[in-house]
């Protein structure tokens, strides 16, 4: 089991992490004071790639106010079971450790729906 990893900064505060456990899933969305993204994708889904780099620019640049939890359910599929996820990519956004709604992603996905999502999140 690997740690959590900090993918990203934005004025030195972690905006984007990688996760690939319960524990830290617990810890760093459901116990979070902030509203957190968590991007579920695969190594096998050459889509996953392309819109976790644009999900994380998009994150980065709201200077902290939402964080983004990237999970790669190759690596975390005890977390992909427990929230029901078989399919991706796909994005589910957490308030005060409730989940809110979730958009399935593609790939003709536009920026605009993303920054949509994101800002509903917040």
């Amino acid at each position: 089991v690997n740690e959590m990893k900090i993918l990203r900064r934005s004025n030195g505060k972690a905006v984007v992490i990688s996760i690939d456990n319960v524990h830290d899933f617990t810890k760093y969305v459901l116990h979070s004071s902030s509203p957190v993204l968590v991007y579920f994708w695969a190594d096998s889904n050459g889509i996953s790639r392309l819109i976790g780099s644009r999900l994380e620019e998009k994150v980065a640049s709201r200077c902290g106010d939402i964080v983004m939890v990237s999970v790669n359910i190759d690596w975390a599929g005890e977390v992909a079971l427990e929230w029901n996820v078989s399919v991706v990519p796909l994005i589910i956004n957490f308030k005060n450790g409730s989940n809110g709604s979730r958009i399935m992603v593609k790939g003709n996905t536009s920026d605009e729906e993303l920054s949509s999502f994101i800002e509903n999140a917040c």
